[in-house]
């Protein structure tokens, strides 16, 4: 469906896609949650451990993994992802448009892990440029970057992130800046552990930023990561 140009221009000025800005849609829901989005399983690293093993000789001593535990050593690698999303909206008077705006953004980053084995510490950086659409017809530039602190249980690690330019409103419930003004916490959706190395899902991470939106934003794209043992 084509959007008219009085209502696309209207959408423009609320954000639409240029970030997916919700700050001034109705009916968000507050609040994120660290449960793993369907899907987001990634590639993993080749090397996943199921029960015990344990490497001697391979980066900084010997390794034991354990189960989703990410092993003691340090772990670095680089990110390639690109970001997908499309936002549906009912405007009054226009009626229900599915594919109100839409935005892709590929974007490169990086990421560095400590686990002692029982605790990890590192951070986690994301930054790309794209483009937006709104009704099929009107495009504009997107720039969107996230920056985080990974901490908690080397089984369930966190990330405590702030997203900037078109990102930083993505989570943002009716009557809110979202994550203008403040971090967001989420999970850092590991996908395998091994001796060698860990995988994730860049991906999953913005979907569950999203989940306030839910039902205005979708989020999808190619986001898989690895990071080998140093």
């Amino acid at each position: 469906m084509v959007v008219p140009l009085a209502v696309a221009a209207s959408l423009i000025a609320i954000g639409a896609l240029t970030g997916c800005s919700a700050g001034g849609l109705p009916g968000g829901l507050p609040g994120s949650s660290g449960t793993p989005v369907a899907g987001s399983g990634g590639a993993g690293s080749g090397n996943s451990t199921s029960g015990n093993h344990s490497t001697k000789g391979h980066g900084s001593g010997a390794c034991k993994a354990s189960g989703a535990t990410i092993p003691a050593g340090k772990y670095s690698g680089d990110i390639e992802s690109n970001l997908n999303t499309v936002m549906k909206l009912t405007i009054p008077g226009a009626g229900a448009i599915q594919n109100a705006g839409a935005s892709t953004t590929p974007m490169d980053g990086e990421i560095h892990i400590t686990s002692d084995g029982k605790t990890v510490h590192g951070v986690i950086s994301l930054s790309g440029e794209g483009v937006s659409q709104v009704g099929g017809s009107i495009n504009s530039k997107t720039e969107g970057d996230l920056t985080g602190e990974i901490s908690g249980p080397a089984s369930d690690p966190v990330v405590v992130a702030k997203l900037g330019g078109a990102w930083q409103t993505l989570d943002a419930p009716i009557n809110s800046s979202g994550s203008t003004s403040n971090t967001v916490t989420i999970g850092l959706h590991i996908t395998s552990v091994s001796c060698r190395a860990i995988a994730g899902d860049a991906i999953a991470m913005f979907a569950e930023v999203a989940k306030p939106v839910a039902q205005y934003i979708t989020v999808s794209g190619t986001g898989a990561w690895t990071a080998k043992r140093k």
